[in-house]
């Protein structure tokens, strides 16, 4: 007899198994198995229990339906044919060689002693219920997509993928790390929303396009060739919701609307802007490596920014923050164009260096002060004070006909000083220019 699904004699009670069944291989028998284009090619579930030392090989596709496809022991053989399980994937020990064409897996995939192969094929995660994601190793896999629908997520638990090909176009991705071999084989679409994972780029040349009014976890960019590139027009906003971390490689923000909503840290890379505008929700670090905003039309950080290495320039329009700018080791540039001082909390000004603004706006919501410490600041053009207050430091105004000081100023406390250059050292606040007379 042969070994052929379609075969009602291979069945239990000779009848062909359908789309209400759950078909067993276990210990009774240990013959080999094929399933056949003759088969009818739906079945509400697969078992291979404990005992069974048989291979069932594919030959056509395949629907398992609910049931799922639980795998204890035994060897599956895919062939080039589509397999689409609507339930749980569970591999608990055997070994599955998928379809070189698509495995669909809707419910949550699971590998926790079975020996999985991609075998160059698709795993596509699609369905509209949430599910996990769970490998008891690193697996790799040629061809990784996300799709799912209705607002559902994966969520990576225990071990972590590493895939070739990614393409993230539906659902959120929530969880541990997705690594991701290849950067230029990368691919999002709007259908995909974010979520809590990390996606760690490990290698690759080229670039990685992420579209116009996109949202993106968290990111980390290792991989030295690597260029990953925010498209569309400065009425697209494309939102990081967790930590960005560029170790090597090249972030280009380009001409959109960029926002982190957690950290951005440069470790080695590149960072660099087109005429968009920035948001920076979290704080930045810059420890090697270049961030330029330069040619950014704003740049708005509502943090604290660390150059403890590298070199940091800034927009050369406008730029504000609300925390510490500390460039104790670092290099910053603030590069000709308006910086704002501003926000609720204390800010401290840590200066290496003696650094030339164009403009500086001190506009503290009150009570919040600002304190310098290191080098004195020079302020080329204009100074601007309108709200909280300098509470420690100098400044140094070399024009003082630019001067514009409010009643929203608080002055400042503990012998805070403005100069004008070359006089002697005067408190603020300061109501006219003729004060220094």
């Amino acid at each position: 007899m042969d070994g052929n699904w379609s075969t009602p004699e291979n069945w239990s009670g000779d009848v062909l198994p359908g789309l209400g069944d759950v078909v067993q291989f276990d210990g009774t028998s240990s013959k080999n198995a094929d399933i056949d284009a003759g088969f009818s090619g739906e079945v509400q579930g697969v078992v291979f229990a404990a005992g069974y030392t048989g291979t069932v090989s594919q030959q056509a596709a395949l629907t398992v339906g609910t049931a799922g496809w639980n795998q204890a022991a035994g060897t599956f053989q895919g062939g080039t044919q589509t397999i689409d399980v609507n339930g749980n994937v569970n591999g608990s020990g055997g070994s599955f060689t998928s379809t070189t064409g698509s495995l669909f897996v809707s419910g949550d995939f699971t590998l926790s002693g079975m020996t999985f192969s991609n075998a160059g094929g698709t795993l596509e995660l699609d369905g509209a219920s949430n599910a996990n994601f769970t490998l008891g190793a690193a697996v790799p896999f040629a061809n990784w997509v996300l799709n799912k629908t209705g607002g559902a997520a994966l969520t990576l638990l225990g071990g972590s993928p590493v895939v070739d090909t990614v393409t993230l176009s539906g659902g959120q991705l929530n969880g541990g790390l997705l690594n991701i071999n290849a950067c230029q084989n990368a691919t999002v679409t709007n259908g995909f929303t974010g979520g809590t994972a990390t996606l760690n780029i490990v290698g690759g040349a080229g670039s990685w396009v992420i579209p116009a009014d996109q949202t993106m976890p968290a990111l980390t960019l290792n991989a030295s060739g690597c260029s990953v590139l925010l498209s569309g027009v400065l009425v697209n906003t494309t939102t990081f919701q967790g930590a960005v971390l560029v170790q090597q490689g090249n972030l280009q923000l380009a001409d959109t609307l960029a926002q982190f909503d957690s950290t951005l840290t440069n470790s080695g890379g590149t960072i660099t802007t087109g005429v968009g505008s920035v948001v920076l929700n979290g704080a930045v670090s810059l420890t090697a490596g270049t961030i330029d905003f330069g040619t950014a039309t704003s740049v708005d950080v509502n943090a604290n920014v660390q150059i403890a290495g590298g070199a940091y320039t800034d927009s050369s329009t406008a730029s504000s923050y609300s925390g510490n700018i500390d460039a104790q080791t670092g290099v910053y540039n603030p590069n000709g164009g308006t910086v704002t001082l501003d926000g609720l909390t204390n800010s401290d000004l840590i200066f290496a260096s003696a650094y030339l603004f164009n403009n500086l706006t001190l506009a503290k919501q009150n009570p919040g002060s600002i304190t310098i410490t290191g080098a004195t600041p020079i302020v080329a053009n204009q100074l601007s004070a309108t709200g909280g207050s300098l509470d420690s430091g100098t400044l140094i105004v070399q024009q003082c006909q630019n001067m514009n000081i409010t009643n929203g100023f608080q002055g400042g406390v503990d012998h805070s000083q403005l100069l004008e250059e070359p006089e002697t050292p005067r408190f603020l606040p300061i109501n006219r220019c003729q004060a220094f007379n």
